[in-house]
């Protein structure tokens, strides 16, 4: 009787010790942290997922949802990281809206046989605390949406529809007794490139080629007869077709460029070039931006530049802010956790010691077939480097990730020229990290000397580092739903044999396992 009630004493105290080490490590997990982190209990088989988008929800809640192959979970939590409410979906979901209590997943689905296309969107309604799935899937034929500026949402739940079998034309769908489309709106600049709504009710549009913004304010009722245009155009410095509002006053753009909303023009204005993940930022309680930079890393940002940073025991993988705060899901030793993000873990930015010099570049590189780097010597007006491996017969120099144009030029030599660089869409680099896609050109008073096209091996959509959007992307270039152009294939190909296979998406997937 004396051991058994000693086993029973020792079953307790092992039972207070491990509640009280799980309690200190969730506390501890973030450096600083005044607030309590959370262990979330993810489904086994979403572990290492392919995506992760972190919303928010109603006032005090976030939305997080992932993929995984071709399945989708979702999880409603507290603003304290409790779960609420989980679902999974034998679908692949290649993005979430949310909007007026109702959260999205956008499947798309596409018959190879009979050539037939479109999207499933799978409704969920937050119902006291709940993910209820009141709604029957709603098809939507003929329409495409892989990325997240192809179709999007409003505040009354309405969506609008980019890239349908109507081209050139933008369709407004009510859902409010059905899928009706209530309004078509027609372009004469082709077909759009990007769409989004800001929190306000104003539409934005982008369209191929265009240095210009289609700006229209939304009525707060929308009806077959209301008189909607193509959108006025502004000129704009915006020069890629994917961004997204982290407020009514203040977007980012895939390149990790922040700007500001004009308030009586409601035009954009680019106020920092952050270099981060515009997948992965969100607004701080002071109106500062935080945007993660590297895998364990975000830095803060006001209009002026990076004034600090926060770092992460883990891998950051989503952001968000909804009004009462900030909170950030990073996968550590243990799992997944669930933070809010305090002022007290942004540690102030050392400007004197954070030069962009300040990393080797010539660490080990992950470029396929790497060979011994640099070009040799050339001639006049070529560009060359010590460091970097040039491909003179496809005109290619390869660049590890997350390499500043500052370290870049600063091992690159060109005799009887000037060096310059241009992002993917034509306009100026000056800083940032370049991106696959991007090209060196080196120039005399007799015009151009050589141009280089940027490949950072493993960058798929021109980030400047591999991200899992990288892996999403090549995972549908292999299953025949997406193809890649010349710069992104030579990323892709990791192997070098100038074929894309399973191989090469295994070794992205390897490159993504490896610590920051």
């Amino acid at each position: 009787m004396k051991n058994k009630r000693k086993r029973t004493f020792l079953a307790i105290y092992a039972g207070l010790f491990a509640i009280l080490f799980t309690v200190v490590t969730a506390t501890c997990i973030f450096a600083g942290s005044s607030k309590v982190s959370v262990l979330l209990d993810v489904p086994d088989k979403f572990s290492s997922p392919d995506t992760v988008y972190l919303l928010p929800a109603e006032e005090d809640q976030f939305l997080l949802v992932g993929t995984k192959g071709v399945s989708s979970f979702a999880m409603l939590l507290s603003e304290d990281g409790q779960v609420l409410s989980q679902v999974t979906e034998p679908e692949y979901a290649t993005y979430p809206l949310y909007s007026n209590g109702q959260l999205s997943l956008i499947a798309p689905y596409r018959n190879e046989n009979s050539g037939e296309f479109g999207i499933r969107i799978i409704r969920y309604t937050l119902d006291r605390n709940l993910l209820d799935k009141k709604h029957s899937d709603a098809v939507m034929r003929g329409v495409s949406a892989e990325h997240s500026n192809d179709l999007t949402v409003d505040s009354a739940g309405r969506y609008y529809v980019a890239h349908s079998r109507e081209k050139n034309s933008l369709l407004i769908i009510d859902t409010s007794n059905g899928f009706d489309v209530i309004k078509s709106i027609p372009t004469a600049l082709g077909s759009f490139a990007a769409i989004a709504v800001s929190p306000d009710q104003v539409l934005y549009t982008m369209y191929p080629g265009e240095s210009k913004l289609g700006i229209l304010p939304l009525p707060d009722t929308i009806t077959q007869y209301t008189p909607l245009s193509d959108p006025p155009l502004s000129v704009s410095d915006m020069p890629i077709p994917e961004f997204r509002f982290l407020s009514s006053h203040l977007l980012i753009d895939a390149e990790g460029d922040i700007y500001r909303v004009l308030k009586e023009s409601n035009r954009l204005v680019k106020t920092v070039e952050t270099g981060g993940d515009s997948s992965c930022a969100a607004l701080l309680g002071s109106g500062q931006v935080l945007v993660k930079t590297e895998d364990s890393r975000a830095a803060v940002f006001n209009e002026e530049g990076e004034v600090g940073s926060c770092t992460f025991h883990g891998e950051l993988i989503a952001l968000a802010n909804h009004a009462n705060g900030t909170a950030a899901v990073v996968i550590g030793e243990d799992g997944w956790y669930f933070t809010p993000v305090t002022e007290d873990m942004i540690e102030a930015t050392d400007h004197e010691s954070s030069g962009e010099n300040s990393k080797d570049p010539g660490e080990e590189s992950s470029e396929p077939n790497s060979e011994a780097p640099g070009s040799g010597e050339g001639e006049p007006g070529e560009i060359q480097s010590d460091v970097y491996r040039i491909d003179r017969n496809a005109q290619k120099i390869y660049v590890k990730e997350k390499t500043t144009y500052a370290v870049l030029k600063n091992h690159l030599k060109v005799d009887g020229a000037i060096l310059r660089a241009e992002k993917p869409n034509g306009v100026t680099m000056a800083s940032g990290y370049v991106m696959t896609g991007a090209v060196l050109l080196a120039e005399s008073e007799q015009g151009i000397t050589d141009s280089l096209m940027i490949i950072v091996p493993g960058d798929l959509n021109g980030t400047g580092y591999v991200t899992e959007t990288s892996s999403k992307i090549l995972y549908r270039v292999l299953n025949g739903t997406a193809e890649l152009e010349e710069a992104a294939f030579a990323a892709a190909d990791l192997d070098g044999d100038g074929v894309l296979t399973t191989v090469d998406l295994l070794m992205l997937k390897k490159e993504l396992m490896k610590p920051s």
